[in-house]
């Protein structure tokens, strides 16, 4: 499996910036007080 694919998304909330993705991973950059 290639490392790094890219998932078409179809809705993103506002405020939330993906930093990283691969098959197990993901970091996302969210406002505070937003909840997990």
């Amino acid at each position: 499996m290639p490392a790094n694919k890219t998932l078409a998304r179809k809705h993103q909330p506002k405020g939330i910036d993906i930093l990283y993705e691969d098959s197990d991973v993901i970091v996302v950059e969210k406002p505070c007080g937003l909840l997990t």
